[in-house]
């Protein structure tokens, strides 16, 4: 009987998830000693609120509409936070406070209702009837809160726009907010057009991490190449073929020699990058600082892998302008 307390605990402790009749049918096996030719067991499992395709293929099935709902990343949190608001978030992970751009309404956020690490079992404690997790993050913990009955989400990792639009509507439809993230894919839509609308020189733009310990850039495939494509401009770090995150040393940057340099900036009043570049006097014939063309975007805009990679362009793109 062990057994069967274990897993009907489980069950009990993710009631909005759907139950999968199979699941269910073998641990009233393992808590009876049915035998498998026994008559099968009725299928007693509550039928799906909601069932929606996940951009990977999975099918995601709800059995009451989302209520307490746990983003356990900085992208997952910018997205939930357009489309549902505080109100049906159950907890954020300590991360957003620092890589999310929370409007307001987070303002007097209970800090107590906040974790550090996506386990399972910091995530149960939570209570979540829906976790909105990433692409990237631990396999072993998603499976984990699957196999306790929770829904789990993972959104994919966005490398282009249309990976924006396609999380924005599936979210949109699993959330019951379909005109709502309609309305916010259309608002994207026009704030993308009005970026390419734009005539803007063509300058080659470099994306430059450097907190101590050497240089790092980003080409092709990355979301820093595609802020710079939505602000027009061309990302000097993919020429070559340059993919990825990849280091960068002295010898690379001066042969690049960019227009413009953009570095992240977080609590400090300089963006660590910023600070070398300037004080080295190896870069200081470089376009970029001649020409004082570094710009210090804010971390959140800077390492962000939602739908303000566009609040990203826009900021890049009015640096440029208002440098000319």
């Amino acid at each position: 009987m062990e057994t069967f307390h274990l897993l009907a605990a489980g069950f009990a402790s993710a009631q909005p998830a759907v139950v999968r009749p199979a699941v269910l049918a073998s641990a009233l096996v393992a808590a009876c000693g049915c035998g498998a030719g026994d008559a099968p067991l009725a299928d007693t499992s509550p039928p799906a609120h909601l069932r929606v395709a996940a951009p990977d293929g999975t099918l995601v099935e709800l059995g009451a509409p989302a209520r307490r709902i746990v983003p356990t990343n900085s992208s997952a949190v910018d997205f939930l936070a357009v489309l549902v608001g505080p109100e049906r978030l159950a907890a954020l992970p300590a991360q957003a406070f620092t890589y999310s751009l929370l409007d307001p309404r987070f303002s007097d956020w209970d800090r107590s209702r906040t974790f550090h690490t996506y386990r399972a079992e910091d995530v149960l404690a939570l209570g979540p009837d829906l976790v909105v997790s990433h692409a990237w993050q631990s396999p072993d913990t998603t499976a984990l809160l699957r196999e306790a009955g929770v829904a789990v989400v993972a959104i994919p990792t966005v490398h282009t726009f249309d990976d924006v639009l396609e999380t924005v509507g599936f979210l949109g439809a699993l959330l019951e907010v379909p005109e709502r993230a309609a309305a916010f894919r259309a608002d994207l839509l026009r704030r993308r057009d009005a970026l390419a609308a734009a005539e803007r020189p063509s300058l080659r733009v470099l994306s430059y991490t450097n907190i101590g310990v050497g240089g790092w850039t980003a080409g092709e495939g990355t979301t820093a190449h595609l802020v710079i494509e939505l602000a027009g401009l061309t990302n000097a770090a993919a020429e070559g073929g340059g993919r990825s995150h990849y280091r960068l040393d002295v010898e690379r940057l001066l042969e690049l020699d960019p227009d413009v340099i953009v570095v992240g900036v977080g609590d400090e009043v300089m963006s660590p990058a910023a600070r070398y570049l300037r004080e080295e006097p190896a870069f200081r014939h470089l376009r970029a600082l001649r020409e004082d063309r570094v710009v210090e975007l804010p971390v959140e805009l800077f390492s962000t892998n939602s739908h303000h990679l566009v609040t990203a362009a826009e900021r890049l793109a009015a640096a440029v302008d208002g440098s000319d």
